[in-house]
């Protein structure tokens, strides 16, 4: 069993504990989830992320496993994924007009026996080496809103 002692600080750990601060967050389900190593249920809005992802960054995501998208009986796209399709050809025309020079997707990093992180993209733009985290949300131009 894992202890906090060998729980690694990562950017969701510290989100969790930042919401469980202000409230919107179960100290229970945070031990459940980091300590105690449990995984939920993914939700359809955390599937369809995940998706995107992995097309954007041909990464699978941490369990591993290639997300399967929500398809009809005739084998086509759901309606949210084929918005989702669309977003990814968005992405594409962003990366390209941006001239975003993808350097790695994927790379997990282990700096000490205290942090761990997984990079979506690390990206040469605009003369600089810069960190992309892919999400899909409302805002692509945003950055500092709760859905930027």
């Amino acid at each position: 069993m894992n202890t906090m002692k060998d729980t690694k600080i990562s950017q969701s750990l510290l989100k969790d504990i930042y919401n469980f601060k202000l409230r919107e967050e179960c100290g229970l389900r945070i031990k459940a989830k980091y300590v105690l190593g449990m995984r939920e249920e993914p939700t359809d809005a955390m599937r369809m992320g995940n998706w995107f992802e992995y097309k954007a960054t041909e990464q699978l995501p941490r369990d591993g496993q290639e997300p399967i998208p929500d398809t009809l009986k005739s084998g086509d796209l759901s309606a949210p994924y084929r918005k989702l399709e669309n977003q990814l050809l968005n992405y594409k025309k962003i990366m390209e007009r941006y001239d975003i020079k993808i350097v790695e997707t994927g790379f997990s990093f282990n700096a000490n026996d205290k942090a761990t992180g997984i990079l979506d993209i690390l990206a040469d733009w605009d003369g600089e080496r810069v960190i992309i985290d892919i999400k899909t949300t409302a805002h692509i131009d945003n950055r500092w809103e709760k859905y930027g």
